[in-house]
């Protein structure tokens, strides 16, 4: 499966499962997105790409959250982190920069009052290219910003 198709699935998925969560906790009369929501959401929507594309998934294998395997191979194609918190986010992108798939795929979060989302993935395309110039591997970047409402609300890129 290449970046492209991944991409597309993920966003086609995340508005179904989005609507179907339970986001329940409320804080100053606003809705607040609980992280544990919002993984259980996101393993389904895993879930989903596997069974679409008949792919194996293995959840926290090797530390990872979510590794993709073909049906009769032992190698990994998909390497994905999904990672709610932002001070987490350099740890996740060099944890996937280091494993062998062809596709490493971070999911990650931001705070569009601090921060510009084009320039964190500037910033972590910059990086990549410098620490791998030759890699046919891809590395797709999937950045939400926090309280989400919908799939329109990421920011993604491919490099």
């Amino acid at each position: 499966m290449n970046a492209e198709k991944f991409k597309s699935e993920f966003l086609s998925f995340f508005d179904d499962e989005f609507e179907k969560a339970d986001f329940d906790y409320i804080e100053n009369d606003v809705e607040i997105v609980n992280p544990k929501n919002i993984t259980a959401c996101i393993s389904k929507i895993m879930e989903l790409i596997a069974i679409q594309n008949n792919l194996k998934l293995r959840k926290e294998f090797l530390n990872l959250d979510y590794a993709f395997f073909e049906q009769k191979s032992m190698l990994m194609t998909i390497a994905v982190e999904h990672e709610n918190y932002i001070n987490r986010r350099k740890r996740n992108f060099k944890k996937l920069i280091n494993t062998a798939a062809k596709l490493k795929v971070l999911i990650c979060y931001f705070d569009e009052k601090e921060e510009d989302a084009d320039k964190i993935l500037d910033y972590y395309q910059r990086k990549y290219k410098e620490l791998y110039p030759n890699t046919s591997d891809k590395f797709l970047m999937i950045l939400g910003k926090i309280g989400f409402e919908n799939s329109q609300d990421y920011k993604i890129r491919i490099f």
